[in-house]
């Protein structure tokens, strides 16, 4: 606990952390310098805690303590005291985009001008150093994805949607190696082959797939789908719902959001699957025994049941 008769003593904090520092206890050094810059902004005594926060391998701490004193930093456009060390705790705490971002910000200012040419050379081999490691993180995932591939479908549901999520760094032909045997395969959830088509839609990719889903097996054209809930079939069910008595508007939400589930599930057959929405909607609501529709609508229940 400190003893010091003025807890906003400036001087006594700033002697405290230089005994401390003298001594070898930087932790020590660092919370007395903190206190001494809450009281008051010194710039000697922020470079010196920047740097050790830095040596201490504390980089988080060391940009806290940028934002909560010089939180302009990160959209200044000019040449700052502080910029070297500030862009070298972005890159040793992994904000790479972020690095790359504030250099750029500044080039223009100090670019040819030789009163910054130390610091232009300096900077360009930070930016040099961001971006080769930014590419090897790149290629690092896509191999990591593309090993990943090989054994998806034996993978729970979770780890396989995860796994959909991640290959967004894949060029569109090695999403298509990658996701080849989820499409394919009878065992993986249908909903998992809805996320990869839905990628695919999203990412404007063209060609055809083998897609088996649920007892249909086609090639499909990736240029003429569209994402599910743009689909005329489900835009036509929606407006079909939205003409139906309902006891309240809970029940027509439940029933909404129903349908749209049994189109994720199906999606792009729904339509070869239910044939319209009436047939969906009446199957639904008053279910026949041994009927094709009755019959798809209970395996897609017991289907989404298989994730709750």
């Amino acid at each position: 606990m400190d003893s010091f008769p003025f807890p906003n003593n400036f001087e006594a904090y700033f002697q405290k952390a230089m005994n401390e520092m003298v001594n070898g206890n930087f932790e020590q050094t660092i919370i007395y310098i903190k206190k001494a810059l809450d009281i008051q902004m010194d710039e000697e005594l922020f470079n010196v805690c920047l740097t050790l926060l830095k040596d201490l391998n504390r980089l988080e701490e060391g940009l806290e303590l940028i934002k909560q004193h010089k939180a302009y930093l990160y959209e200044s456009i000019r040449v700052e005291k502080n910029d070297l060390i500030f862009i070298t705790l972005l890159i040793e705490s992994g904000r790479l985009s972020e690095a790359k971002k504030q250099i750029n910000q500044r080039w223009a200012n100090f670019k040819n001008n030789p009163d910054y040419a130390h610091i232009q050379n300096i900077l360009e081999q930070y930016l040099n150093q961001v971006e080769t490691k930014q590419l090897q993180q790149k290629e690092e995932g896509i191999d990591k994805v593309l090993t990943e591939s090989k054994s998806i479908i034996n993978k729970p549901y979770y780890l396989q949607m995860n796994f959909v999520k991640s290959i967004q760094v894949l060029s569109d032909q090695d999403i298509l190696i990658a996701t080849n045997e989820l499409l394919r395969n009878q065992s993986v959830h249908p909903l998992i082959k809805t996320e990869v088509l839905s990628l695919l839609v999203d990412r404007g990719m063209t060609g055809s797939i083998e897609l088996y889903k649920e007892g249909v097996k086609q090639s499909v054209k990736l240029a003429q789908l569209k994402q599910p809930n743009e689909t005329p079939f489900y835009l036509e069910g929606i407006y079909y719902i939205e003409g139906q008595t309902f006891r309240d508007e809970m029940e027509k939400q439940r029933l909404q959001e129903n349908f749209f589930l049994h189109v994720l599930y199906y999606y792009p057959f729904e339509t070869d699957i239910f044939g319209n929405p009436d047939a969906w909607f009446t199957a639904v609501r008053f279910p026949v025994k041994n009927s094709r529709v009755s019959d798809y609508v209970e395996r897609a229940e017991k289907g989404l049941d298989l994730l709750t």
